[in-house]
């Protein structure tokens, strides 16, 4: 299942079903796809002894007006879920951001966003 990650457990499943199994068959009965049972081959270290990822896989959009516009907006009304604040930007700033399917955008917890003191606040998209 996308998004979720690899557990020990499913490991240990696939590589006592892959002595008797093919790849693809070892992979369905741990429940795991094909590609991630690739992974798991070639892997060398069980899921739970991989160092955690901390770094960003892309630049956050949001950086030059996080602290300037979106901070006093959440401020002033902490209920404006994550659509609000794009369109009010986009009004702000014509062109600068697209909109996004909004069944694709999970709720992001705005404590753990770059700069905020929001107290666990949660943005959702819809």
């Amino acid at each position: 299942m996308p998004g979720k990650r690899i557990t020990d457990h499913q490991v240990h499943k696939y590589k006592q079903h892959r002595n008797r199994l093919s790849q693809v068959a070892a992979a369905a009965k741990a429940g795991v796809s094909e590609r991630s049972a690739r992974r798991i081959e070639d892997a060398q270290s069980l899921p739970s002894q991989r160092p955690a990822r901390n770094w960003r896989t892309r630049e956050d959009p949001l950086s030059s007006v996080w602290d300037s516009e979106v901070v006093p907006l959440l401020q002033a009304d902490a209920r404006l879920n994550a659509v609000t604040l794009l369109e009010e930007l986009q009004r702000r700033y014509p062109g600068q951001w697209v909109s996004a399917p909004i069944e694709f955008c999970p709720p992001v917890p705005i404590e753990f966003w770059p700069g905020t003191k929001a107290g666990g606040l949660t943005a959702n998209c819809g």
